[in-house]
């Protein structure tokens, strides 16, 4: 399956950024449990593009992105 990376923009000022390395992903969903309302997974249980980080939630979006065994995503200012 060719899962590309996603790059999604938050389109507020001051928004993170979240990128998914989708080749990368493995499918543990270790970013989903622990940013349920940051991160959703596919029916194969890859993560998907994340189309915006909701208000407050950067921290969550943080530790998602850490708990990634495959370092497959990156969250920026």
């Amino acid at each position: 399956m060719d899962r590309p990376i996603h790059e999604v923009v938050r389109g507020e000022e001051g928004a993170v950024r979240v990128e998914v390395d989708r080749m990368a992903c493995a499918g543990h969903g270790q970013c989903s449990a622990t940013a349920p309302a940051v991160y959703e997974l596919d029916d194969d249980g890859f993560c998907l593009p994340v189309a915006a980080v909701p208000p407050g939630a950067e921290d969550d979006a943080e530790a998602g992105a850490a708990a990634c065994p495959e370092q497959a995503i990156e969250v920026a200012p």
